[in-house]
């Protein structure tokens, strides 16, 4: 046992009364992490110190008068003290770790900080995200360095990273700790990327860090100017021949509508960005044109009266494959919306499957509620009150609204045990609120509880609900019901009640013919496995102009022929061979012995990924 007057056992050097005493719960990484933070923040003091305020403040104003009007005051400073501390004086911070070292610190605290005195200026590309690391390689050298994700860290991969990072090994070998915070610029990333290599072989300077030491600025210059360069020259420089045909489509279908410029410019710049950073696959360009065009409208940057149909006609497409991509891409403005800084991209937004409400409603549903308190007159006036209130916080008003929040928290949750009190404390506030007993149904374990339930959200989702003769859908007080229907159905579906699923998909469809929940395929798949071999079939007619590259598509049509035909049919193998083409992994899935999973309650799935090929088991039975 350790005596108070006794050296602390964590290396420090001091009396373990004054070091770790009352400590000992407190794990020996977390104190080493508040040892290492203060050390770190302490050397931010030279900066004030009347030896170097004055070539500081040189250094700030020369970065303003090339930076100021792209990145806030704020934001320069920070950047000019990691330079100034890290790259251009680091003899400052050379001379500060060496009183740190001879000064009492832990054992564990001192390995880091020696590793500390040659700092780096990263300048690399994100290749990678695992187990809390960034994989980033460089660009100007040959290392492969890890960052540890943190809470506020935004990302892509394929963007540039750049800052200044030192060196941390505690949980990888090539580990990094980021000094303040690092920039991460997916717009233009390989424009950017060519020009900084093209500066570093015309400067002659052979040494990275030297070149950094030199060039720092002109780097930030240089992303500056890529990133706030005209759209229409980023149009040309960085994106496909597909790409651009899409933003032709979209910039032709302006002009028919007679859209005005502000609208244009801001849909324009969002539609490049989900291009870029998407990358959605297509065979029609117009398909995309018109899911943009027509998330304008729902967001109410296009301030125009006009319905899906209209849109779809607009863009000479089927409603339906319209309707498929503007909930994605209104998703997508919503994200980047809120994060509208000119660099930092969102994270990537995959295709949602699910019993969850898509991710875009929770946005809706509040600016239906903001809209529902204001007296206005006109489509104009509303649409104006929509643009300049969509990033003011919502508060909602009553218990029914605040019941309903704590719905979407719940929805959003982490972990089914949140998800079900979050629900519990809805239930105090709303006693008839639908999705209070859909969240309470899905964790009920006996059966008939559970039918019961999803029985009663249904009934009291249809008493708000309100019949109209378009698509139903496009009210987000109607979702409730469509989303305890759909629900209800899944459950049915995994308890391999495939007919009556069935029927409650059939009636899905009639509602809502654009399947904004993903209804066609579970369906197809009912009906497969009831034998109703025609309705498989003419839905999957129905659907096929939408779905030429859709993995879900091509395995159903597959599956069906197969089933059909006993297994016997001559198109099987090209059949399959198409459906591998878009999702190999559905393939070597079949072939193991493993269970079919459930259909999900809320699955993020890129094309071509292992989550997409998870969701297409659970609809093959």
């Amino acid at each position: 046992m350790i005596g108070r007057n006794d050296p602390c056992s964590c290396g420090s050097g001091q009396k373990y009364k004054k070091c770790c005493a009352g400590k000992s719960d407190i794990p020996v990484a977390q104190l080493v992490d508040e040892e290492l933070e203060r050390i770190l923040t302490g050397v931010y003091d030279l900066e004030s110190d009347p030896k170097s305020a004055a070539e500081f403040e040189s250094y700030v104003n020369t970065w303003k008068s090339r930076l100021i009007g792209f990145f806030d005051e704020e934001t320069i400073e920070i950047s000019v003290s990691e330079y100034f501390l890290f790259v251009a004086r680091d003899d400052l911070w050379k001379r500060y770790l060496l009183k740190v070292l001879n000064s009492r610190i832990r054992s564990a605290t001192r390995s880091v900080v020696e590793s500390w005195q040659t700092p780096i200026v990263l300048f690399g590309t994100v290749k990678d995200d695992w187990n809390g690391f960034v994989e980033v390689e460089e660009i100007l050298g040959e290392n492969t360095y890890y960052l540890e994700i943190e809470d506020e860290m935004r990302f892509d991969i394929g963007s540039n990273v750049f800052g200044v990072v030192l060196p941390d090994d505690r949980n990888h070998p090539n580990g990094l700790k980021t000094v303040t915070s690092l920039l991460f610029v997916l717009q233009g990333s390989e424009t950017i990327k060519n020009n900084v290599i093209a500066l570093a072989e015309s400067s002659g300077i052979k040494q990275s860090g030297d070149f950094f030491k030199k060039h720092m600025l002109d780097i930030y210059k240089i992303i500056v100017d890529v990133v706030d360069s005209p759209l229409d020259e980023i149009i040309d420089n960085e994106l496909s021949n597909a790409h651009r045909s899409v933003m032709d489509a979209l910039v032709s279908g302006f002009e028919t509508a007679e859209v005005d410029l502000e609208a244009q410019q801001l849909l324009k710049s969002i539609g490049v960005m989900y291009l870029l950073e998407e990358q959605p696959k297509f065979r029609k360009p117009n398909v995309i044109s018109a899911g943009m065009f027509q998330a304008g409208i729902d967001l109410g940057i296009v301030r125009l009266s006009m319905t899906q149909v209209d849109t779809a006609q607009l863009f000479d497409v089927s409603v339906g494959a319209m309707a498929k991509h503007a909930d994605t891409i209104a998703g997508f403005a919503i994200e980047s919306l809120k994060k509208h800084n000119g660099v930092s991209m969102g994270p990537q937004i995959a295709r949602s499957v699910g019993t969850d409400p898509l991710m875009t409603e929770r946005v809706n549903w509040e600016m239906s509620v903001k809209l529902s308190r204001q007296d206005l007159d006109t489509l104009e006036e509303m649409q104006t009150y929509m643009t300049l209130t969509m990033n003011e916080p919502f508060q909602p008003k009553g218990k029914k609204e605040q019941a309903q929040m704590l719905i979407y928290d719940a929805y959003e949750a982490d972990n089914d045990q949140v998800r079900y009190e979050l629900a519990e404390k809805a239930l105090l506030l709303d006693s008839k609120n639908p999705d209070v007993y859909l969240i309470q149904a899905e964790q009920t374990e006996v059966d008939r509880e559970a039918e019961q339930l999803y029985k009663t959200a249904i009934e009291y989702a249809n008493s708000r609900y309100e019949v109209l003769e378009e698509n139903p859908w496009g009210l987000v007080t109607n979702r409730p019901y469509m989303r305890a229907l759909f629900a209800y159905g899944v459950w049915l579906f995994n308890k391999k009640r495939y007919d009556e699923a069935g029927r409650i998909f059939d009636d899905l469809l009639d509602m809502n013919p654009n399947d904004n929940q993903g209804t066609r395929y579970l369906a197809i798949s009912s009906f497969i496995a009831t034998e109703d071999y025609e309705g498989a079939e003419s839905l999957l007619g129905d659907y096929e102009e939408d779905s030429e590259t859709d993995a879900a598509f091509l395995y159903l049509r597959w599956y069906l022929e197969a089933s059909m035909s006993e297994g016997e049919s001559e198109n099987l193998d090209w059949m399959f061979e198409e459906a591998m083409e878009e999702n190999p992994f559905v393939a070597e899935m079949l072939g193991t012995d493993d269970s079919r999973p459930l259909y999900p309650k809320h699955l993020d799935c890129d094309s071509g990924s292992v989550s997409e090929a998870t969701y297409i088991l659970s609809l093959l039975h």
